[in-house]
């Protein structure tokens, strides 16, 4: 069987090895700073989460053409298998009745880090890396924005399909739109770098 594994192995293109690996240590270092160091300390996910509130808020206010719309920061608590977990998250509300509430698996952070974890895999020039890693971060948010936004319309018009469009259509668009963007990232690509 590893006799099996190794005639496997060695039929994969060299870059493409280099690729998984690369891909493999990010993994590792990112989940490991995130859950030892900033998950516990919520030092990125707390402002994000709150951006992405307030920003819900005004796009909910835009759309609507209201200032009735709010983010208010809250902690839940919830039951879990070791016991009962305080659950910060960004309350949306509209005329003081709470609608909706963002959470940090909604902050768009891990969403971040794959997209630009895939970039730096990629053989190019760093200088490319680093343009389409900000503009794509920047895309994200905004992708991510729209689409807390139009997740809390459809609670509010359409409250039966809120499960669907929350937990797989809309996760749907935002890792199409993340494909997308590394696609275009790919399709620019010299042959020096496609070879290497």
């Amino acid at each position: 069987m590893l006799k099996s594994f190794n005639q496997q192995w060695n039929k994969i293109p060299k870059p493409v090895k280099v690729f998984l690996f690369k891909a493999v240590m990010l993994l590792v270092i990112w989940k490991t700073i995130y859950l030892v160091f900033l998950l516990p300390t919520r030092i990125i996910d707390a402002p994000a989460t709150r951006s992405v509130g307030i920003a819900t808020a005004k796009a909910l206010n835009l759309a609507y053409n209201t200032q009735g719309y709010t983010s208010k920061k809250e902690v839940q608590n919830r039951q879990s298998e070791f016991g009962v977990v305080a659950v910060d998250q960004q309350a949306i509300y509209l005329n003081n009745n709470k609608i909706v509430a963002i959470e940090d698996a909604c902050n768009g952070i891990e969403l971040f880090a794959l997209y630009a974890g895939f970039i730096l895999c990629l053989p190019a020039a760093f200088s490319r890396k680093l343009i389409f890693i900000g503009l794509g971060l920047v895309a994200i948010y905004l992708v991510n924005i729209f689409r807390c936004t139009v997740i809390t319309w459809v609670l509010l018009a359409h409250p039966q399909f809120f499960g669907f469009a929350h937990h797989y259509l809309f996760t749907f668009i935002v890792y199409v739109f993340i494909i997308w963007f590394w696609l275009l990232f790919t399709r620019k690509l010299t042959p020096q770098y496609v070879q290497k």
